[in-house]
């Protein structure tokens, strides 16, 4: 399947929101840019990265993913729910910032408040992909980015160095002023009322545990994943390195998302058409991953090549270490632009308990190779260790997801 074939499908809307998230990611890129080289230090990045980690950990879970039912609700029940999701996500923020507190997390108000604010966002989010409402989707995309580089963009012209607290504070303050916004815009189509309290929170739960069960534990475990590292790093090695490995990560993993949610938009979408026909799966399997295994490999040796000499430029020799792990974790970030967009297999497929098992197992490999770079104060052992398995974790993946795939034509005939 050759690549122009593959994006002449697409249809306009997706065109729209990748472009969408190319520009969001630009702009993030841009304001972290101004960020490490201008305006903060090593350290403060680090700690900064550190406080991002961990609201992203809790925030993937703050509306128990029941916003994912939210496309499958009907007109009359749509705004009820909604304001039960707004309660519920309340609640959630009002436990977490007693356990800040009770683990005296510097910055638990400025947690609890981007936790929210990043709930408020993932339910417009939802609210407007029920709606189709495509414009609403690529601007709550862009809004948070484009917000906070303005920000970053004021403390540039005033030629001020920022500090850690201020640092936080205006990035929470973007995503607020972005979820307050955002909302504005997405639910004014919906009556929202404290009335539509009346219906139980617990029986909701319990009606929509299919959703609780299926996404929660392996958004948990994924984000868990990519994050604790961060956290780990920074409490045992140092924040400088802390730094080095979150900006490897953003600069590595923005071109790899940015390519497999086009491969997997569209997979998706295909296989799931052929589903719904009971037709063959293998041949758009097997053309799929072809491209996302020969594109995938292009994108990466063009990312190696090109990204080191651009840290080398942009820092001169400071930022030395992230060119280290964006060369050593290659490797990976091929694996994921070939293999993970192949896994919308598993959810179209509704093979939930293989989805946990695979991102339970990523959580335990990210645990054990950065606990050892920890005991051993070696963040590039740590990182050679989590590449290694992590790519032994994909081609396992790969070979379970064609079994799937082969099993499934099997049943159909």
């Amino acid at each position: 399947m050759q690549l122009s074939k593959l994006f002449k499908r697409k249809p306009p809307d997706a065109c729209l929101l990748t472009s969408s998230s190319f520009v969001s990611q630009g702009i993030s890129l841009l304001s972290i840019l101004i960020l490490t080289k201008e305006l903060a230090s090593v350290e403060t990045f680090g700690r900064f990265s550190a406080f991002l980690s961990v609201t992203a950990i809790v925030s993937s879970v703050s509306l128990l993913s029941l916003e994912k039912a939210i496309p499958n609700k009907q007109d009359d029940d749509l705004s009820h729910f909604a304001v039960q999701l707004i309660y519920i996500l309340t609640v959630f923020c009002t436990i977490s910032i007693c356990i800040f507190y009770m683990f005296r997390f510097s910055f638990a108000e400025a947690a609890t408040i981007q936790i929210f604010s990043n709930g408020i966002i993932n339910l417009a989010t939802h609210t407007n992909v029920r709606g189709k409402r495509i414009k609403s989707l690529s601007l709550g995309r862009i809004l948070p980015n484009a917000i906070f580089f303005l920000y970053t963009a004021w403390f540039l012209k005033t030629g001020a160095e920022i500090g850690l607290n201020s640092l936080v504070n205006t990035y929470t303050a973007s995503f607020t002023i972005a979820a307050v916004l955002y909302a504005i815009i997405s639910f004014n189509n919906l009556k929202l009322r404290i009335q539509d309290l009346k219906i139980s929170i617990i029986d909701t739960l319990i009606s929509e545990r299919k959703f609780i069960s299926a996404f929660s534990a392996s958004k948990l475990l994924n984000s868990a994943s990519y994050q604790l590292p961060v956290i780990i790093i920074e409490r045992f090695l140092s924040p400088a390195a802390s730094a080095q490995y979150s900006l490897a990560l953003r600069l590595g993993l923005g071109p790899v998302n940015l390519i497999g949610n086009a491969f997997s938009q569209i997979f998706h979408g295909q296989i799931a058409e052929r589903q719904r026909n009971n037709e063959e799966i293998y041949p758009i399997f097997k053309g799929t991953s072809k491209s996302t295994f020969k594109y995938g490999l292009i994108a990466i040796l063009l990312t190696a090549l090109i990204i080191p000499t651009f840290i080398t430029y942009i820092y001169g020799s400071q930022y030395d270490t992230t060119i280290a792990i964006i060369l050593i974790l290659s490797p990976l970030f091929y694996a994921i632009i070939a293999v993970a967009p192949l896994t919308s297999m598993l959810m179209v497929r509704r093979e939930h308990k293989i989805e946990i098992t695979n991102q339970l197992s990523f959580f335990l490999i990210s645990i054990l190779s950065f606990a050892i770079a920890a005991i051993y104060s070696d963040l590039v052992t740590g990182t050679v260790i989590f590449m290694i398995l992590s790519c032994l974790r994909y081609s396992y993946i790969f070979y379970k997801l064609k079994q799937i795939v082969l099993l499934a034509d099997t049943q159909r005939s």
